[in-house]
């Protein structure tokens, strides 16, 4: 599973998943650090990566989303191990 780790989550939580086998990225490292929630998962989506964040996000378009990226929380992703 591709992972894209958003803006509140620590880069180094990348080397630790990447140590136990997922294919993990920071926002930070792909530029995104000051980019908006719609840039991210726009982002997401063309990586076909799952959006990993610490909280959640506000809706981007405003309504909720047919298709898109998956969003997970940190307590999903402890939860799907």
């Amino acid at each position: 599973m591709r992972l894209l780790l958003d803006n509140n989550l620590s880069p180094r939580l990348c080397a630790l998943l990447s140590h136990e086998g997922w294919d993990a990225t920071h926002v930070r490292s792909l530029g995104l650090r000051a980019a908006s929630d719609r840039t991210v998962l726009l982002t997401a989506r063309t990586e076909s990566r799952v959006l990993v964040s610490g909280h959640g996000l506000r809706r981007a378009t405003g309504r909720r989303p047919r298709s898109g990226p998956n969003r997970w929380s940190t307590h999903q992703l402890r939860a799907a191990r």
